[in-house]
């Protein structure tokens, strides 16, 4: 409680007030622990991590402890070397990302002696610090990245209005409890759905397959297709100290051997399934006042999200081969891409997939035994921890779906339509009807010579290529914006 001290007063007519707080051993901390990018801190973080990774001995794996063990060893070693080698920055509004060790070294020696000389070396080590981060950043965007647009004012994060607060229902979100119920209830929305399988009994089953180890250039060609500038996971490993790691040939021969052990296994490592979920916004919305204005996107451990591209360019060379999608599904799958956008919309699509329903698409489609016991694993007991600016929540439990950010995520979607695709056209061969999917959006074309004839059938479809889900007691957001004459 705040108190007076008279004694403290002196000649000064006010009275000093005194507050005791107790902030325990050790200063509170409020910044965040980074490593820059180029610098001799990130060399010595990699090679600590290849120090590390090489005393793990590479040895085949029969059981779900030691799948664990394995990933948790790797783990342990980028904790380690993160923890080592990171600095701890607190970013505030004056900071300047150009600013580099030479801009705090001659600042450091002007602040002493104040010479003209001495400032004079401060202002050219900052010209020059200012001059190579932007050129490298501008070589970056305009030849790496081939984005020049990404320069300008207009493509930069969107910003809330001041004033309009996010709405759980008809109650605004005043405390950050508050907004993360909102957001949790509006991605898990489909958890704890009754499900039926029966709707599949019309198609027919297919052959089961046999699943095949994963090989080095598997993995190897997995990784060159990934992004240096994605944004890294929990375990702050980018891409790039992947690509770097995984030059090394035990570091490839420990990685091929847990991804195949897991498949074998049929269990996903526990520090795989715990993620961050990044809310971002959906561009062109016109009110930001409630969670579907908003998307999540997951970031994943990185060696993890490895395993995942692997399994999930596998499963697409597997579903085209044996023409488990539909001739008429397109996006997001090799050899099937599109720039038509749809007219119906499955909100939400990726978080809300049933994971029985899932399962049992797998076992109709006739992939492999192996594969169906590891999603069994892959898709349970996983956790997230949403974050909203500076902000996070606690750890929630995510029970359905696919986190959009997962390499699988668009896979699994894919599969999981197919069925609806292959039902649709059971259902309504005898009208002069089509379905085009683009990966969780669906388009229905009618035809006809005259207009009216199409108006009159639409209704009649309203619902059919989705009949699927209506066992899941969740029907989708349709909203059928015309049909072609």
């Amino acid at each position: 409680m705040p108190r007076l001290e008279h004694d403290l007063q002196g000649p000064s007519d006010h009275v000093l007030i005194c507050v005791d707080l107790d902030i325990g051993p050790e200063p509170p901390r409020s910044g965040q622990r980074t490593i820059k990018p180029g610098s001799e801190a990130e060399k010595s973080f990699v090679l600590d991590i290849l120090r590390d990774l090489a005393a793990i001995p590479v040895a085949a794996l029969a059981t779900k402890e030691g799948v664990e063990a394995l990933a948790d060893a790797i783990a342990t070693a980028f904790s380690d070397a993160w923890l080592a080698h990171s600095t701890e920055s607190k970013p505030t509004k004056c900071s300047k990302s150009w600013w580099t060790d030479e801009c705090s070294e001659t600042f450091g020696v002007y602040q002493l002696s104040r010479s003209l000389t001495d400032y004079n070396r401060f202002k050219k080590a900052c010209k020059g610090a200012k001059r190579g981060f932007f050129n490298e950043r501008i070589a970056e965007i305009t030849t790496s990245r081939k984005h020049p647009w990404d320069l300008m004012e207009w493509v930069k994060q969107h910003k809330l209005p001041p004033c309009e607060a996010i709405c759980n229902g008809d109650w605004p979100c005043h405390d950050m409890d508050n907004l993360w119920d909102a957001i949790h209830s509006t991605y898990n929305s489909a958890s704890g759905r009754k499900y039926d399988a029966s709707v599949l009994d019309e198609l027919p089953d297919e052959l089961v397959r046999e699943w095949a180890d994963f090989l080095e250039h598997e993995l190897l060609s997995a990784l060159k297709g990934c992004s240096n500038s994605s944004a890294s996971g929990p375990d702050h490993v980018t891409w790039v100290h992947l690509k770097e790691l995984l030059k090394d040939n035990h570091v490839l021969a420990l990685f091929i051997v847990l991804a195949n052990a897991c498949l074998r296994v049929g269990h996903w490592p526990h520090i795989f399934k715990e993620s961050l979920s990044v809310i971002v916004l959906k561009p062109n919305k016109p009110s930001y006042a409630v969670p579907k204005a908003f998307r999540p996107i997951i970031l994943l451990i990185t060696f993890g999200k490895l395993i995942e591209k692997m399994i999930a360019n596998r499963m697409q060379f597997d579903a085209v081969k044996h023409d488990i999608f539909h001739p008429n599904q397109l996006g997001s799958i090799c050899q099937r891409s599109t720039e038509d956008a749809g007219l119906i919309l499955t909100h939400l699509f990726f978080p809300s997939i049933n994971h029985e329903m899932f399962m049992a698409v797998l076992r109709k489609q006739g992939f492999s035994p192996i594969l169906v016991e590891f999603f069994a694993s892959y898709l349970v007991g996983r956790s997230t921890i949403y974050c909203w600016n500076t902000f996070q929540s606690d750890s929630r439990s995510v029970d359905v779906g696919v986190g959009q950010g997962s390499a699988l995520s668009p896979v699994i979607s894919g599969v999981f339509i197919a069925p609806v695709m292959k039902l649709f056209y059971i259902k309504v061969a005898p009208l002069n009807t089509m379905l085009l999917s683009f990966v969780d959006d669906g388009t229905i074309l009618a035809q006809s010579k005259q207009l009216d004839d199409n108006n009159v059938g639409l209704p009649v479809l309203d619902g059919s290529p989705l009949a699927i889900y209506k066992h899941d007691d969740r029907p989708p957001n349709q909203d059928p914006l015309g049909s072609n004459a």
